[in-house]
């Protein structure tokens, strides 16, 4: 497959600082692609994670990325969160539980649904952790109770 003449085919151009590829396998075989373009030798990198479309894909499907990346934007929330709650009435607090932490969550939870438990059980502290502090219960109660009470379904 000659890419240089597919893209001249199909009247494309080709940005070499802004191209990569990801290879989806356990196994490395190339770090980067070489590209004869007009008599000029020109290469494409292999990475290890892409982000698309808001989701970190790495070359193992692993997900790990993604979630990690989560674990800090929510982390960072929670902490707002608790220093507020003594603030807020119960309603706000659901209210901003719902409107800024549920949708990091939920947002493409199908798709990273496949990484492993642990990591999905780092996630699931996480979630349930947002809804204790928004309904200000202790620690100790039932996260089956916690999630009826917010009205929502367990992640995984």
């Amino acid at each position: 497959l000659n890419i240089m003449k597919w893209l001249d085919l199909n009247k494309l151009a080709l940005n070499v600082d802004k191209t990569n590829f990801i290879v989806f396998d356990n196994i490395d075989y190339v770090d980067r692609i070489y590209l004869d373009r007009d008599g000029e030798n020109v290469f494409i990198d292999e990475c290890k994670t892409v982000k698309y479309l808001g989701l970190y894909v790495d070359h193992q499907l692993s997900f790990n990325d993604h979630i990690n990346k989560i674990k800090v934007k929510v982390a960072k929330r929670i902490g707002a969160m608790y220093r507020c709650k003594k603030l807020l009435p119960l309603k706000y607090r659901k209210m901003f539980a719902n409107a800024l932490m549920l949708p990091m969550f939920d947002y493409l939870d199908t798709i990273y649904s496949k990484a492993g438990k642990t990591k999905l059980n780092e996630l699931d502290i996480l979630y349930k952790k947002v809804a204790k502090i928004a309904l200000d219960i202790p620690n100790t109660e039932s996260r089956l109770v916690v999630y009826k009470e917010m009205k929502w379904l367990p992640l995984h």
